[in-house]
């Protein structure tokens, strides 16, 4: 608030600087109604409506704001132990850096208002600077002890540089760290989503072959029926090629034939063989007969 009436030059509206002046002058008497009347607008939009209800009829600015002030100004005690005690229970958690560094900078930007500072612009023994250097170390400590155990890595070695880092420099490093991780677990996260799309690829075309039907099946591969001839009833031909009925082709004769001929060749040789012993003795008949079978070929035989 006070930032907004500093912008419009009306902070002397509610320290009391600028009083109402003597009903004498008309002039400056329109001029300091017309603007305490709009500090007073400005202020009453500020603060909730139970609140404006109790101080709406103030007739200044000046008024209203010492009200206020003695109301809800806080003594610094108890302001500064709830800053710290935030301030030590802040850690990063699944925030992102942006927003741990964000969080934290607020709280102790509003600790810093109670922080004792010299505005005398005399003091040339380096005390002043000194104690800035050592106030921005502990931000910078407060901003690593809250940062996530993952960044424990740059963590160490930013406490090792000499001289330390600006908190601004420190945020910087961090959030470079950040997302590099981020760019590496993005193409980690392509790459094995690839990979499960080839195994996807793969294992469907697997599946969709192996669930295909097969021998026997309709659809797909269909088992040739074995010829049947219903009137030799025998397979491997049909009754349409059926040599019995349309005849053998000159190459081919029937097995029939060829048996019945190395049959009847044997039987004219034995029975040829047997004529001309019958004179001879049984023995030498018997030998005679003996070394004929040994003679007899597989064929013959």
């Amino acid at each position: 608030m006070i930032i907004a009436l500093s912008v419009k030059n009306k902070l002397a509206f509610i320290d009391g600087t600028i009083t109402k002046p003597d009903d004498s002058k008309a002039e400056l008497i329109n001029a300091w109604i017309k603007n305490n009347n709009m500090v007073i607008t400005w202020i009453l939009n500020s603060i909730s409506k139970e609140i404006s209800a109790s101080v709406i009829y103030a007739s200044t600015a000046h008024e209203i704001w010492n009200d206020l002030k003695d109301r809800f100004q806080q003594k610094n005690g108890p302001c500064i132990f709830q800053l710290r005690r935030d301030l030590m229970n802040l850690t990063q958690d699944q925030s992102s850096v942006s927003v741990y560094f964000t969080k934290i900078k607020n709280i102790w930007e509003e600790l810093s208002n109670y922080r004792p500072t010299c505005s005398c612009g005399k003091c040339t023994c380096g005390g002043v600077k000194e104690s800035n250097n050592y106030y921005q170390m502990e931000y910078m400590m407060a901003f690593l002890m809250g940062l996530h155990n993952s960044f424990s890595q740059i963590r160490g070695q930013l406490l090792l540089m000499y001289p330390l880092p600006s908190i601004n420099k420190v945020f910087a490093l961090v959030s470079q760290e950040e997302n590099q991780r981020r760019i590496n677990t993005d193409q980690n996260r392509e790459a094995t989503f690839a990979f499960k799309s080839n195994n996807v690829k793969m294992t469907t075309g697997f599946e969709a072959y192996s669930n295909k039907p097969r021998f026997g099946s309709t659809g797909y591969i269909k088992k040739k029926e074995r010829a049947y001839c219903a009137y030799c009833n025998i397979h491997g031909q049909s009754i349409d090629k059926c040599y019995k009925i349309h005849g053998y082709p000159h190459c081919n004769k029937p097995r029939s034939r060829d048996n019945s001929s190395s049959h009847n060749s044997i039987n004219q040789i034995s029975a040829s063989f047997i004529t001309q012993n019958e004179d001879k003795q049984p023995s030498i008949q018997q030998h005679g007969i003996g070394n004929f079978v040994q003679n007899l070929n597989s064929t013959q035989y």
